[in-house]
């Protein structure tokens, strides 16, 4: 297959001929998942989850594309996702075509219904769940026993594994398979340098990369490793929370600049960086999106400036980075710290405030003349009670199949007034689709969506009878 590659917001997707790990997971999940998958990526594998889907492909088809060529398959499985239709119908396929799934259980194995425990009922999994960097790892080891390359065509070495606190001190994969893998647990390693999610306290735990020797030798065959249970910790009361606050040295926007201060749900950002010298982003510079009061560390999104950020022919010139506003309204920071593994006051070098504004879009409205088409037919649709604000942000109307995952559209077009017309043909396929309206152009998927009809395209037959009757 030739090769393919996607940027995805800060994670990259891509598949190519080499290797890459699939992930399935329900959408619901996506503050949970996507943490731990940025830290697979950046331990260096290649990932493919449904944001590589080109936009205008079938996405079917590029799904079942994706499944059948990855080395690994990564279920997050919890109650949303073994609920969902699109997920169970991944699992499926996986099993079918015997590609290797790595479950992590993100509400408890029991939330398996009869049949995917079943087939599930010889693959290990990881039931624990402490912070995304402990999570990764975990998922990093499984590929290492289960031979996943990665980008860079090196192996790997299997990453000791300790939770954070006290109490989720315990082993932490569950060896359904005979425990085969427990070697992951007393293999020495490479710590990902990366951003560890702190505790309550806002202080994130004290890590730094090291190396240790790889073990000798694996143990013989069918033998299992022992393994020892850790030493109970006494728990301690957490430190006060620090306080968010910019330093006298640095004010805001100094280092760190937005084009303005308020934003529409999910609008792109985009940030201005200076007196970032080369140096300093080698050692690790981080940009965090977080609440306005939340503490040092807490953030709801994150971007590291690369190397590759920087103009090669003026390495001292600004540095324009894009980042997506969240999704709710609220008040919020931009946070640039010079520290990648101690998001604190202390590496804190700039910050800016910005607003994520409300939706006014109580009196919009988009009805249909009938909810039946035969192939290909016009499909008028009057829409209503638009606001500025709404045309301004990009506000659209389109045609989608029904239940379509994000991006995943038949044709669109943005809204232009207050009260206006639109005309599609429906599909030349007969089934089930959606009418969907959408708040902004940013992402179309759920927090953009605030009007979804649903309406079907018969088959011509039915079609031409229906006709007749009206």
């Amino acid at each position: 297959m030739a090769e393919k590659k996607t940027s995805c917001n800060v994670i990259p997707c891509s598949y190519d001929n080499d290797s890459f790990v699939f992930i399935s997971y329900a959408h619901q999940d996506a503050e949970v998942v996507f943490p731990i998958i940025e830290r697979v990526a950046a331990g260096g594998y290649a990932i493919w989850y449904d944001r590589g889907i080109t936009i205008s492909s079938k996405w079917t088809d590029e799904i079942a594309i994706a499944i059948k060529e990855c080395k690994a398959f990564v279920l997050f499985a919890s109650k949303d996702a073994v609920n969902s239709q699109y997920v169970r119908a991944e699992i499926e396929f996986a099993l079918n075509h015997k590609i290797k799934v790595i479950p992590v259980y993100l509400d408890g194995i029991d939330v398996l219904p009869p049949g995917l425990a079943l087939g599930l009922n010889a693959t290990q999994g990881i039931t624990d769940i402490d912070t995304p960097q402990f999570v990764a790892n975990q998922i990093c080891n499984a590929l290492i026993y289960n031979k996943v390359m990665r980008k860079d065509g090196q192996d790997a070495a299997y990453i000791p594994v300790e939770p954070t606190s006290a109490a989720s001190q315990r082993p932490w994969l569950k060896y359904l398979a005979g425990g085969a893998l427990a070697a992951a647990l007393i293999g020495a390693a490479v710590l990902f340098a990366l951003p560890e999610q702190p505790d309550e306290s806002g202080v994130p735990p004290e890590q730094s990369a090291s190396v240790a020797p790889a073990p000798a030798s694996a143990p013989a065959s069918g033998e299992s490793p022992a393994i020892t249970e850790p030493e109970t910790v006494a728990e301690t009361a957490p430190p006060p929370q620090a306080q968010v606050a910019i330093p006298e040295s640095t004010p805001t926007g100094k280092t760190l600049a937005l084009e303005k201060s308020t934003f529409a749900p999910v609008e792109p950002i985009f940030l201005t960086l200076s007196k970032l010298s080369p140096e300093m982003i080698a050692k690790g510079v981080i940009i965090t999106i977080s609440s306005a009061d939340a503490t040092h560390g807490k953030y709801i999104a994150h971007r590291f400036v690369e190397p590759d950020d920087i103009d090669a022919a003026n390495p001292k010139a600004p540095i324009h980075i894009k980042l997506h506003a969240p999704e709710k309204a609220g008040k919020y920071e931009v946070r640039l710290y010079d520290d990648d593994k101690h998001m604190r006051l202390a590496s804190l070098i700039g910050a800016a405030a910005f607003t994520v504004r409300g939706n006014s879009h109580n009196a919009f409205s988009v009805t249909l003349e009938k909810t039946t088409f035969a192939p290909e037919e016009n499909i008028n649709i009057k829409i209503s009670g638009v606001s500025k604000q709404m045309i301004e942000d990009g506000a659209l109307v389109g045609l989608f199949p029904k239940n379509p995952k994000r991006g995943d559209y038949t044709v669109y077009e943005p809204t232009r007034d207050r009260d206006q017309h639109m005309s599609f043909n429906a599909p030349g396929e007969p089934g089930e689709y959606e009418i969907q309206a959408h708040i902004n152009d940013q992402i179309l998927d759920a927090p953009t969506l605030v009007i979804r009809i649903p309406f079907t395209v018969l088959k011509p037959a039915a079609a031409a009878t229906t006709g007749d009757a009206q």
